[in-house]
């Protein structure tokens, strides 16, 4: 689910900051 999206986002942020989005959310928002 997103919820879970969110959460595996935020603990691969602590590891690296790197994404490019501040969370899984504005990721699906900045693929669609």
């Amino acid at each position: 689910t997103e919820d879970d999206g969110n959460t595996i986002w935020i603990s691969m942020l602590a590891k690296r900051r790197k994404l490019g989005a501040a969370s899984f959310s504005e990721y699906i928002k900045s693929k669609k």
